[in-house]
Order: C-alpha cells, then sequence, then structure tokens
C-alpha cells in the first residue's frame, strides 16, 4: 500500500497510510487504489457537466457514467442495462426490498431471511411488518451456513421474497446461493443475493447464482464511497424510491454522482484484472490465521466451511477484541471486533448469536481481513503483533 499518492492531474500529493502501519480491516472498507483516485480526479476535471444536458460537456458525463456501467456489468455477468446505480450496498438493498414488495402477487406476504443478513436487509424486511409482511428468519448451522432443507421449509406459495448474502462479512462464510435461489424460483418468489462482501474478493456471476436482485458497494472494492450499484434481472421488478427527474431510467432519480461512479467503474476494471488472486490471498490468510491458532490459542468460526480467501474470524478467550483492537491500532496493526455494523456492540453480533457463539465468546471475537495489497511481510508481522498483544491482553485480565 502507497504511504503518499500523487495524483498526476493535479499534482497533489495525498496522505495514506504510514509504511509501517498494516490494514488487515478489508471487509469493513477497503483503501482506493491509486488509479481509482485518478479516476475520480479526472471526472471531477474533464466529466463535471451534468448527464442529463444534451450538450459537450453533458456528453463527456454521460460517457464516464455508460463506461463505469459496463464495467459493473462485466464484472458480475450481466447486461449494462440491468445495472442501477445507487449511493452503495444499503440504498441498493432497500431498492431490492421495496420494489419486490411493492410488486408482490396477491396472497404473497413472506419475506424470508437467513439469519446472518447485514443490518440492511434485516432492517428493510422488517419495515415492511406495519404493511402486513411477514418476516421469517432461516437459522444457520455452527459453521454459519444456511441449510438449503432449512430455507425450503420456510419458502411457499406466500412468499414474496428470499434473502440469502453471497458471502458473510463476520466469518465469511460462501453460502449456497444458487441452492438458495433455485428454492425461490420454484415457488415463484425473488431471490435477493446480498454479493457486497464477495465482490472483488472471489468470482460472482449473477446469472449462475439465479439472483434477481445483486447488490455492490464500491468501497467493498478499492472503490470510492458515496458509489454502488443494483444488478436488477431482466423481468424483476424495480420500483423508484426516488421521485425526481427520472435518471437510472425512472429507476433512481437525483444527478448521478459521476466522480463516484467513474470510481466505482474503475474499481470494477481492477477487480476483473485480480481475478485470480485468491488463491495467492488464501495462502497469507492460512498462513497468519495457523500462528494465530498455535500461538494464540485462537478458534476460528466457520474453519470447515467455505470462506472468501481473506477473512479469519476468530474467538480469543480471555482476550477483551474491543481492547484489543484499540492497543494493536496504537501498534500500527488494524484490525476489528466484529463488522463495522456492530461497533462497539460486538457482544450483540446477531451472526455470531446465530452460529450459536456464547455471549461470552462475542466479547473475545476479532476479525482479521487482508487485501490485494498485504504482502507476506505484513501478513508475518501482524501475527506477531496480535500474538503478542493477545498475550498481554490475557494477562492483564488475569491479575
Amino acid at each position: 500500500m502507497p504511504e503518499r499518492f500523487r495524483s498526476a492531474r493535479s499534482g497533489r500529493t495525498i496522505p495514506s497510510m504510514p509504511a509501517d502501519t498494516i490494514y488487515l480491516d478489508h471487509n469493513a472498507t477497503t483503501p482506493p487504489d491509486p488509479r481509482v483516485i485518478e479516476a475520480v480526479d479526472r471526472a471531477l476535471a474533464v466529466a463535471w457537466g451534468n448527464p442529463s444536458s444534451a450538450h459537450a460537456p453533458g456528453l463527456a458525463a454521460r460517457e464516464t457514467l455508460q463506461r463505469a456501467r459496463d464495467e459493473a456489468a462485466r464484472l458480475v455477468g450481466v447486461d449494462s442495462s440491468e445495472i442501477v446505480f445507487t449511493s452503495g450496498g444499503t440504498e441498493a438493498i432497500a431498492l431490492a426490498v421495496s420494489s419486490a414488495w411493492q410488486r408482490r402477487g396477491a396472497g404473497r406476504r413472506r419475506v424470508v431471511l437467513s439469519a446472518i443478513e447485514h443490518p440492511a436487509v434485516i432492517e428493510a424486511a422488517r419495515g415492511l411488518a406495519p404493511q402486513g409482511a411477514e418476516v421469517v428468519v432461516c437459522p444457520v448451522d455452527r459453521r454459519g451456513l444456511v441449510d438449503p432443507g432449512e430455507l425450503g421449509a420456510r419458502v411457499g406459495e406466500t412468499t414474496v421474497l428470499v434473502a440469502v448474502m453471497l458471502a458473510n462479512n463476520e466469518v465469511g462464510a460462501i453460502q449456497p446461493a444458487a441452492e438458495a435461489a433455485a428454492i425461490t424460483a420454484r415457488a415463484g418468489a425473488l431471490f435477493l443475493c446480498d454479493a457486497v462482501q464477495a465482490v472483488g474478493k472471489i468470482p460472482v456471476a449473477a446469472r449462475a447464482i439465479g439472483a434477481d436482485y445483486l447488490p455492490i458497494a464500491a468501497h467493498k472494492l478499492n472503490g470510492p464511497k458515496g458509489a454502488g450499484c443494483l444488478c436488477v434481472r431482466h423481468g424483476a421488478p424495480c420500483v423508484p424510491m426516488i421521485a425526481g427527474g427520472g435518471q437510472e431510467g425512472g429507476l433512481r432519480s437525483g444527478t448521478e454522482n459521476v466522480p463516484g461512479i467513474a470510481g466505482f467503474g474503475e474499481a470494477c476494471r481492477l477487480a476483473r484484472e485480480r481475478a485470480g488472486d485468491e488463491g495467492r490471498i488464501a495462502a497469507r490468510r492460512n498462513a497468519l490465521e495457523e500462528r494465530l491458532v498455535r500461538e494464540a490459542g485462537a478458534q476460528v468460526l466457520a474453519a470447515d466451511a467455505a470462506r472468501l480467501p481473506n477473512t479469519i474470524g476468530c474467538v480469543l478467550d480471555g482476550v477483551d477484541a474491543q481492547a484489543l483492537v484499540v492497543r494493536l491500532s496504537g501498534r500500527g496493526v488494524f484490525v476489528s471486533a466484529g463488522s463495522a455494523c456492530h461497533a462497539g456492540k460486538t457482544r450483540g453480533s446477531h451472526v455470531l448469536a446465530a452460529m450459536g457463539v456464547a455471549e461470552a465468546a462475542r466479547g473475545c471475537f476479532v476479525r482479521v481481513s487482508l487485501g490485494a495489497g498485504t504482502s507476506d511481510e505484513d501478513a508475518e508481522r501482524a501475527a506477531a503483533i496480535i500474538i503478542e498483544e493477545a498475550a498481554r491482553g490475557r494477562a492483564r485480565k488475569g491479575r
């Protein structure tokens, strides 16, 4: 990871991470690639027009949007006409849930969610309850995996929507999404596959999964915050939540965030270039994980499930995870005590609870998530520091 980035266009020097720090919280957000920053900078300079305008500046902005739309579509194997730009994953999920509900068939009112869905999915579904929705939660096993049989028992002729994420953000468990989509289709319902954590880390093919809705967030794949999209399968309903000028084919009004979307498109292009890196990242993850197990007594969750290649979610018995994160930060190693969406509330993690992790152990849960730029040296040094600080934390607690 570069310490500083110099914009070729503006000549500005942008501070990044000090060279002696190690960022291992890529599941929370990823540092923007210098080429993404350059794409944003370029869009601000030359694609500043309103994309809805017919003159040259507007055309330049519109062409920038189309290039980004094409890149996002290529990354997940859909047509560019199936891409609706949003402000990120949360808005994309809200649009999917709202659309499915508003276009539901007669007698359909059940929404089925896996127990480990992101809060954006859970809260969007709960928000439908006052309108008569029946929200049903499908449990997961100790590995954090949905059992297709359990899901099938809950999906039927009254089901509107089924939501099963592709990969969990806390423990990295990759779900049987294609099986879930097939169960959903047989019931005549719509399928939402939250791929926000997966895109850019593993290959994702929306059509192979069978997703009607598939959200993506730029900041999870080395892009900027405030940009993302919802992939909407041709024929799936999409009902705008925001009224106005009818941008995005009438599906998402409001002048588009051209610089952010330009950066998103570049991030998608770069993610395609990195395809095949999963094995290299997994090897580094495995080496780090083995040291934590051997020397710090880490109990890795979802260890025997297919996982994102960059993710370690583990319990360090006797270690206050929040305090450990603070101490590690002071030494230049950045990890998290669970999902960023649960910052300060790790003991309340619904994912860990669903997996049967005891409440006391949830307070000892640490997530380490590597990135494309994590080196062998980074992983080795981080492991040594985590082991050392975990031992100190236990010693303090034992006093």
